[in-house]
């Protein structure tokens, strides 16, 4: 992705900036930037999926992991469907041994269920070092596999 893109963006540039690469593996974290623009949870969900179609039918064999949308307080009020694009995320996944769906909402939660907001810059919706931190920490799992 590039920054202030949405999942359409980058199926528009697939074939630009994913395909000629010959990918064994794609990570994808999206949501955020289409919640801001009142994108709803289906938007979000299928254009995860037409991606995923559109890598796999060039190159059928490549793993691609889904990182969870993240619990940041700037979007909190859209926590319902942050969850259950998710949750979709981590079925689809289930269906497919080239998918992974990666958990990092629920690290990222205090044990109240709000945002733990240590993890994120002052605009609350980008992570800062210690964010990125617990990211690479989770990611490192299922990255080396």
């Amino acid at each position: 992705g590039f920054g202030g893109s949405v999942l359409r963006d980058v199926i528009q540039y697939v074939d630009r900036i994913i395909l000629p690469y010959r990918p064994s593996h794609v990570v994808v974290h999206s949501g955020d930037e289409e919640l801001s623009r009142g994108m709803t949870g289906d938007q979000i969900f299928a254009a995860y999926q037409d991606l995923v179609t559109m890598i796999h039918l060039d190159h059928p064999q490549a793993r691609i992991t889904w990182i969870a949308m993240k619990p940041s307080p700037a979007l909190w009020q859209h926590a319902d469907v942050m969850r259950a694009v998710n949750d979709r995320a981590k079925d689809f996944a289930r269906g497919d041994r080239r998918l992974q769906y990666v958990d990092v909402f629920t690290p990222m939660l205090t044990a109240g269920g709000t945002p733990r907001e240590e993890l994120f810059s002052e605009d609350n919706l980008h992570l800062n070092a210690q964010g990125y931190a617990l990211w690479s920490e989770i990611l490192s799992r299922y990255v080396e596999r």
